[in-house]
């Protein structure tokens, strides 16, 4: 599964001299697709990947969603993370790396957006 990442920054109207004091944590917006046949497997899937991630250190949030799209399913990931670190170790992990090898040939036009948010 190959997943296409892209990394989107915007500081405008922020004070250079407040940066350093800004809380910021790393958000993933990720699409993945699956057949109507393949939903409930599929959801399962990304259900105990939710629930694994949730534990680890430095996730803050990890959400799905769930719709229907021309006769497939589109699956939403809706993740937060304390830092990039946080993101990158998550992605070595023995239950990501086994999630990527069960869903390969489940899922179809991944998208993965990563954000750095602001607060």
């Amino acid at each position: 599964m190959s997943v296409k990442r892209r990394r989107t920054f915007h500081l405008s109207g922020i004070n250079p001299r407040q940066k350093k004091e800004l809380m910021m944590t790393v958000c993933v917006i990720a699409t993945a697709r699956t057949s109507l046949s393949d939903a409930a497997k599929v959801t399962a899937l990304f259900e105990t990947l939710q629930e694994h991630s949730r534990k680890e250190e430095g996730c803050i949030q990890y959400d799905l969603g769930l719709r229907e799209v021309d006769e497939e399913v589109e699956v939403l990931v809706m993740e937060q993370w304390t830092s990039q670190a946080a993101l990158d170790d998550h992605m070595t992990l023995p239950h990501f790396t086994a999630f990527q090898e069960v869903s390969e040939g489940l899922i179809k036009d991944v998208t993965m957006h990563v954000y750095t948010l602001h607060s």
